[in-house]
């Protein structure tokens, strides 16, 4: 056996791992409503053909999990929270001295439980215990004392399927006229108009307009620099 053939035969075992996990961990039905925030959000490409059992990447957490964070900050009366705004805020960093990222390196289901839990206890604190949670379930997977699952390969369908919350209420005052995820009036006070590029950072610190409106920093001022998040992409045990 060659080393090419040798390490196709242990990439193929990994994704049949990532998929026998499946059995335990739901796959998201393509005939299942999805939240309305996925459209308004554009967390999925119009143009990209559906395949819930292809490896899910670490980017593809980061995007979905940037977008729930926006859509809790505009609905939830408090936003999603100190440390969701922390994790999304840490991505839109520049990687710290010696780090490398990868968004395009599989994320394991260790990975993405760790992520998504965070999601999950803020909208418990919200009083949210809708789908795709079972009754009395306060996360969506099967408590694994193990961890045995945690190092399988997580698939699209998990990631959807993790991510299939909808978000119940909007906070009072809160307006976003040019659908960037930032509040108007957040714009006006800083920019003096609306419709801001997101992405934008006029004040060279790292940190986008979203990144410093998510973490109530200045866009202005490159002094106001938030602190990386402390959480990474950990292995989450229950």
């Amino acid at each position: 056996m060659t080393a090419s053939t040798r390490k196709c035969c242990y990439l193929s075992a990994l994704l049949v791992a990532g998929l026998l996990s499946a059995v335990s961990f739901q796959i998201f039905s393509l005939f299942a409503q999805a939240p309305a925030w996925w459209g308004t959000r554009e967390v999925l490409s119009p143009d990209a053909q559906p395949d819930d059992y292809a490896a899910a990447n670490i980017g593809q957490l980061k995007h979905i999990a940037t977008q729930a964070a926006a859509e809790m900050n505009a609905k939830l009366p408090g936003g999603a929270g100190e440390g969701i705004n922390a994790l999304v805020t840490s991505w839109q960093q520049p990687p710290a001295e010696g780090v490398t990222r990868d968004d395009y390196a599989a994320v394991n289901l260790g990975q993405l439980k760790a992520v998504a839990k965070l999601f999950y206890d803020r909208l418990a604190a919200a009083g949210y215990a809708g789908p795709p949670l079972a009754d009395g379930q306060p996360y969506p997977w099967p408590s694994d004392a193990s961890g045995a699952d945690n190092y399988a390969l997580a698939n699209i369908g998990q990631l959807k399927h993790v991510f299939s919350f909808s978000i119940p209420s909007e906070p009072p005052g809160f307006v976003d006229t040019d659908g960037n995820g930032i509040d108007d009036n957040w714009e006006l006070a800083h920019f003096g108009h609306i419709g801001i590029d997101p992405t934008a950072d006029p004040d060279g610190d790292g940190l986008s307009n979203l990144a410093e409106y998510l973490a109530g920093t200045d866009p202005q001022v490159a002094a106001h620099v938030v602190s990386p998040a402390s959480i990474n992409f950990i292995i989450y045990s229950p």
